[in-house]
């Protein structure tokens, strides 16, 4: 199943299917390991449109709420 990353909930991982932002921001999140096919775990999402917390690799990120909303995952 596939689902936008603020979608999934605290615990799921999956794999990214999609990336649908500008090339200069994809290759921000390639940089920090956010790529196809890359295995990311969803830790936690503040309050309201704050940032999403990742787990990607052996480190978290933290992302903001407009960009988890343009990373597709399945599940």
């Amino acid at each position: 199943m596939k689902k936008r990353l603020n979608d999934m909930k605290k615990g799921q991982k999956g794999l990214i299917e999609d990336i649908k932002v500008d090339l200069k921001m994809q290759l921000k999140l390639e940089s920090l390991g956010i790529r196809k096919g890359a295995l990311i775990e969803k830790k936690a999402k503040m309050l309201g449109n704050g940032p999403v917390v990742v787990g990607i690799g052996n480190g978290e990120i933290a992302l903001a709420h407009e960009v988890a909303n343009y990373i597709y995952v399945e599940i």
